[in-house]
């Protein structure tokens, strides 16, 4: 069963820009550096945005939560509880090491992790980055069908998991009703089933409805990053916590997996990494801003929500990488 696995994932051939079927093994390589490379770099990249409008804002004792020194007990509990069976970094140490000689190493990532929030610095090495190439269906051969994870370094993890820890405990009262995904405190089954309900019945009754889905395309990877840091400052993040995300996602170095061997060697200038434990935070943040847009569109009459003679009305509703909007006009075509 684990070789048929193994198989299935492995990377056999690949079709070029051209649609040409490469089955050489550097061909394959150079193909996929030139893809992932473009995929993701930009050169027409925003620095500046319009201002940015936030339904809910950091209070300081949220900030106070984020900024507080990091202790040795939280390592030692991201430790304990990390699965020992996931794939390593490109250092190739991954939680079952630590795990086994932490009595030798605890005050050394000590250090290590103080010194990165103390001058919000990672060292180049820390941040790099193997990209594993999942394949989404049976057969894949173009690398728009392949999914990239990032196999981050695990010294790396334990800085961004207490970040994660910190995050969590004040993300609920910072995002709308309308995102359930990554939420403590909230079930992704929720928005399935409510927007389950509300299509399902969709062409009974009078009157003209909209209902748009938006799966979003390789979300992660096309993320603005200078943008998520416009956001989290909107929000009322505090300096000094946005100083080290915008460490975090802007200095990893890439290379990629094929048929277990890594090749390239590549910077970005955008995205966020799916195996980034950041990454499902941020996002949720960036889409807030589009949850945002959508209340203020509402409030300006610009749309109307679905079912807008009722309390709460919903216009959307988004978990993970897909948004619902249900929207009715805002006035019938007159009859001729």
């Amino acid at each position: 069963m684990v070789k048929t696995r193994q198989h299935r994932k492995s990377l056999g051939t690949l079709l070029d820009a051209r649609g040409n079927l490469l089955t050489n093994e550097k061909e394959m390589e150079d193909e996929a550096i030139r893809y992932y490379t473009s995929l993701y770099n930009q050169t027409d990249y925003m620095e500046v945005f319009p201002d940015i409008v936030c339904k809910r804002i950091m209070t300081e004792k949220g900030n106070e939560i984020l900024r507080k020194e990091v202790t040795l007990e939280e390592i030692d509990s991201i430790i304990t509880k990390s699965d020992p069976n996931k794939s390593p970094g490109p250092d190739g140490f991954n939680a079952a090491f630590y795990k086994k000689h932490w009595n030798r190493l605890k005050f050394q990532v000590l250090q290590v992790v103080q010194d990165f929030f103390y001058t919000g610095r990672l060292i180049k090495e820390i941040n790099h980055t193997f990209l594993t190439l999942i394949p989404k269906k049976e057969g894949a051969t173009d690398l728009g069908d392949f999914r990239p994870i990032s196999c981050c370094n695990f010294l790396y993890k334990i800085i961004t998991h207490i970040m994660c820890n910190r995050m969590r405990e004040i993300m609920k009262g910072l995002i709308s009703d309308n995102q359930t995904a990554f939420i403590k405190g909230r079930s992704i089954a929720k928005n399935c089933l409510l927007a389950h309900e509300l299509v399902r019945d969709f062409n009974k009754g009078g009157g003209r409805k909209r209902c748009i889905k938006l799966d979003l395309r390789k979300a992660y990877d096309m993320v603005n990053r200078e943008f998520v840091c416009q956001v989290l400052l909107s929000m009322g993040f505090d300096d000094w916590w946005v100083a080290r995300i915008k460490e975090c996602i802007t200095s990893p170095s890439f290379s990629i997996l094929i048929k277990g061997q890594p090749c390239g060697f590549f910077g970005s200038n955008r995205g966020i990494r799916q195996g980034d434990p950041l990454s499902p935070y941020l996002f949720t943040i960036v889409m807030e801003y589009f949850s945002c847009q959508m209340d203020i569109a509402v409030h300006k009459k610009q749309i109307r929500p679905l079912f807008h003679k009722v309390q709460p009305t919903i216009s959307h509703l988004i978990y993970v990488m897909i948004c619902w909007c249900l929207l009715s006009p805002l006035r019938e075509a007159s009859t001729p």
